[in-house]
């Protein structure tokens, strides 16, 4: 299992800071494990280095406004290193994560790779709007990934119905990155005549899958359509790239990014409980989290490995992965904290009285 004194091992050579940015980065890590919240007054009590309470929170300020090693190469190379093979091509999915702070928006626009049944986040950007990306926003997402791992590192690119666009399927279709995208309703797709793609689709009954075999004009770029009928009746358009017939099956795995968002969310760290608000700030918080987040599926994929987890009955795992690796990390620390409690105990012969003193006066 990981400690502390490891885990600084391990970001050491990839993060080229002095011993105290060090240091600080790894409590902000552990506690954020422990509290589970991106509140920093939450942090700062569960941080176990620093006098007082005030001390604490006014040095985790300053490390998210003043730090500045979560660079997007640095970064990026740490996670991929952390839970990405290596040797094989990656498949990638872009998605925006948003919500609102009294009167601001909070928008962050994400790139994440598949590893096994989540996504693993490697860039983002935060958007300074409400709403919709646009496509160079898009573009320069892109790009940065390119420019870090290189265009050889692309198995495909998945995307939402938001993400659809002339302009953005042109510079796809140029820069030959294989894509498979989710079409809105509206879209025309040119034939013997124009229609929009819910059409060619109209006649498919609840589960039927089908993909037209012929490659149609979608925006300017000529791709193939799949589509499939929910549960709940809608259609599922998709316009791809390559091997329509596997279209849907490879659409299905841009979920993995949800699983990433609702992890980072509600699942696990609360990450609309921040009250930060500039970007480069909430740059240092994603980073943290996104660490948080790799070191809990590399833990919980270890734990699965000495102890698979069990199925329950309707079929579906009793605990996932990442809850698996955020509960050991958890233990970890919150040990750490007995070992520090225990210490206390022995140092006020385990009196209830003088051990609330000897808080008080030690911590003032």
């Amino acid at each position: 299992m990981i400690s502390v004194n490891e885990l600084k091992d391990i970001l050491k050579p990839y993060f080229k800071i002095d011993k105290r940015r060090l240091d600080c980065m790894v409590q902000v890590l552990f506690a954020l494990v422990t509290v589970r919240t991106v509140n920093l007054v939450e942090i700062a009590q569960a941080m176990v280095q620093g006098a007082t309470f005030e001390a604490r929170y006014k040095r985790l300020r300053r490390f998210f406004k003043e730090f500045n090693g979560f660079g997007s190469e640095v970064l990026a190379r740490f996670i991929a290193m952390l839970t990405l093979p290596a040797k094989a091509k990656w498949q990638l999915s872009l998605d925006r994560t948003n919500w609102k702070w009294g009167r601001t928006d909070i928008n962050l626009l994400v790139l994440s790779a598949t590893c096994g049944a989540v996504g693993v986040p490697l860039i983002w950007k935060s958007l300074p709007k409400q709403g919709n990306s646009s496509p160079e926003e898009r573009i320069e997402v892109i790009e940065r990934f390119i420019d870090i791992f290189g265009h050889s590192q692309i198995d495909e690119l998945l995307a939402d119905r938001e993400f659809v666009g002339k302009a953005w399927f042109s510079w796809l279709e140029n820069k030959r990155i294989p894509f498979t995208i989710r079409l809105k309703k509206n879209i025309l797709v040119k034939s013997v005549q124009q229609k929009d793609v819910p059409r060619l689709f109209f006649n498919l009954k609840h589960g039927e899958k089908r993909y037209i075999k012929q490659k149609k004009d979608v925006l300017g770029v000529p791709l193939w359509l799949a589509s499939t009928r929910n549960e709940k009746g809608q259609l599922i358009i998709v316009a791809t790239t390559h091997e329509p017939e596997r279209a849907l099956a490879r659409y299905k795995k841009r979920w993995n990014i949800e699983i990433l968002f609702g992890f980072l969310k509600s699942k696990a760290f609360n990450f609309e409980d921040t009250r930060i608000i500039h970007p480069e700030r909430l740059h240092n918080l994603f980073s943290i989290l996104a660490i948080a987040f790799c070191l809990a599926y590399k833990v919980g994929k270890f734990g699965a490995r000495q102890s698979p987890i069990k199925l329950k009955s309707h079929g579906r795992p009793g605990i996932s992965i990442l809850r698996l690796g955020l509960d050991a990390l958890r233990e970890v620390f919150l040990s750490m904290r007995r070992s520090v409690d225990n210490f206390i105990k022995k140092a006020t012969k385990n009196r209830p009285g003088k051990r609330l003193a000897y808080l008080i006066f030690t911590e003032s």
